[in-house]
């Protein structure tokens, strides 16, 4: 996430947050495309794998002159399995549910949570101020500065 929600700092306005939301929700949708893709790719070549075995390995596995490699070469599905795993986990899944969690932290909250967290008591200038100073973007926090907050009262 582009954005920085910090106590320290003044928070970002409405247009900021609309436009980081936009970004997310376009690289969401291009890992979609790149989940289908990589699915795609993924069983054409393991497809064109088994028809490999199919054709030409199976019919010769008697045939001396194939060699001991044709007994082996049962084992490379599992190489291409977790291969393919390995390389789906790390360029799609992974950047996908980062921008999953991000898209969640800017969602904006509801008034009733944001009366749950300040309730009726008496809070700290520095929490009373950053409240003021989203309120003055004409918005309510969202889901990452209410975590801020929380993680402020805190300690």
């Amino acid at each position: 996430m582009a954005l920085e929600f910090s106590m320290s700092s003044a928070p970002p306005s409405l247009n900021a947050i609309k436009v980081e939301r936009e970004r997310a929700a376009k690289d969401r949708a291009t890992f979609r495309g790149k989940n289908i893709r990589f699915l795609i790719y993924f069983l054409t070549i393991l497809v064109t794998y088994v028809v490999t075995m199919l054709i030409f390995i199976i019919p010769h596995l008697n045939d001396p002159d194939w060699g001991i490699g044709s007994y082996f070469l049962p084992y490379l599905t599992f190489v291409i399995f977790v291969l393919g795993n390995n390389l789906h986990t790390k360029y799609i899944e992974k950047p996908q549910k980062m921008v999953d969690a991000a898209i969640a932290e800017l969602q904006a909250t509801t008034q009733e949570e944001l009366l749950e967290l300040v309730g009726s008591r008496e809070y700290p200038v520095e929490i009373t101020s950053y409240l003021d100073n989203i309120a003055t973007h004409e918005r309510l926090p969202v889901r990452a500065e209410m975590n801020v907050l929380q993680k402020w009262m805190a300690g």
